[in-house]
């Protein structure tokens, strides 16, 4: 058999196994709404997103961008709209909103047709006047979750399967334990807590899961036009899968912090994640600004810049990339044009690249 047929047949058989899939969550979807009282809400919102980029002068070899343009694409890791991908959120719930299903697809480029594109596909009830939420399925954090750029719980980050408890005891305050995973079997390890609490001028967030695994939150939102963020996450070394340079597992510790602060008709700010590993500490940071041009030129018109710095410790010899970007955002349609200049430090070489990016919002 051909390697071109054997990658055919590979291809076929994906696809089987995501309609197979599809037709699983579907079933257990119908199962709950016909358990339940007439559905009444249906929410589907989402969207598609993709670029494209032309490098001018590539580097004369590799170097350490190729992770991160993978997940952010070639455009600029805060404004940019990032590589292709494909979301669709849907959300069916009964009028008083008590009971519902919660469903995700999620494709990025070249992986329409694997299993773990369903993110999250999970039904929920709400019992004693609200104060619980039982959830079970492939979970959504909607209660505990962190506010920053990555964004980090103890669901679909993660994959879990399984089913929670919400306790919701005054305005504000939510409570869970969990019990799921994402290889079909279960014990302590997959155990895990989390909490949050929200008012108008902060809201905070943290969870501890007994593999030795946690996350952590904070968002002020008392002034305004601030968003400052700081979350991350600290694993102990059972559990980090991280190594020092003698090769013994060691603790690891993830600190994101979002300061963006807005005042007409600028937007500026610093993006920043930390990682402290024994010797492999690293670190990104990105300072941008924006400036709105609406009233200038057009509606919709904006054009900024911003500068990425990942320290030399992640990938051998520290890069930078300047990014300036120019965005148009018409009704549910955004298109962005851009251009990026690598500068690694070391001895390769230095890459241009423009290009275009277009993000549909439905």
């Amino acid at each position: 058999m051909s390697k071109l047929l054997k990658a055919d047949n590979i291809l076929l058989s994906e696809g089987v196994k995501q309609m197979k899939m599809i037709k699983k969550v579907a079933l257990t979807a119908a199962m709950a709404l016909a358990a339940s009282a007439v559905f009444a809400e249906v929410s589907v919102d989402g969207f598609f997103r993709t670029e494209v980029s032309n490098t001018i002068v590539s580097p004369d070899e590799g170097d350490g961008w190729s992770d991160f343009s993978a997940i952010r694409g070639t455009s600029g890791y805060y404004f940019g709209l990032g590589g292709e991908r494909l979301r669709v959120n849907t959300d069916i719930s009964n009028e008083d909103g008590t009971a519902g299903v919660k469903f995700r697809y999620q494709a990025d480029a070249g992986t329409f047709f694997v299993s773990s594109n369903v993110k999250y596909a999970m039904a929920h009830i709400k019992l004693f006047d609200g104060l619980f939420d039982v959830e079970a399925g492939k979970l959504t954090d909607g209660y505990t979750g962190t506010n920053g750029y990555n964004g980090y719980d103890f669901a679909e980050n993660r994959g879990a399967r399984g089913a929670r408890l919400v306790v919701l005891p005054i305005e504000g305050l939510a409570v869970t334990a969990q019990v799921a995973g994402d290889d079909g079997t279960y014990s302590k390890d997959y155990v895990s807590f989390s909490a949050s609490y929200k008012t108008d001028d902060f809201n905070v967030q943290g969870g501890y899961k007994l593999d030795g695994s946690a996350y952590y939150g904070f968002q002020l939102t008392a002034v305004d036009g601030l968003n400052l963020v700081v979350d991350g996450t600290i694993a102990t070394k059972d559990v980090s899968g991280e190594t020092n340079d003698d090769g013994e597992d060691v603790m690891a510790i993830k600190a994101d912090v979002t300061a963006e602060y807005s005042i007409s008709p600028v937007t500026f700010g610093v993006a920043a994640e930390l990682t402290f590993i024994e010797d492999n500490n690293y670190f990104l940071i990105n300072p941008f600004v924006s400036v709105d041009l609406s009233d200038v030129v057009a509606d919709g018109l904006s054009a900024g810049v911003e500068v990425c710095y990942i320290s030399a410790d992640k990938i051998g010899d520290g890069d930078m990339k300047v990014t300036p970007e120019v965005t148009y955002a018409v009704g549910d349609v955004t298109l962005q044009g851009f251009y990026s200049l690598y500068l690694p430090d070391g001895d390769v070489g230095t890459e241009h690249s423009i290009g275009m990016g277009i993000k549909y919002a439905f």
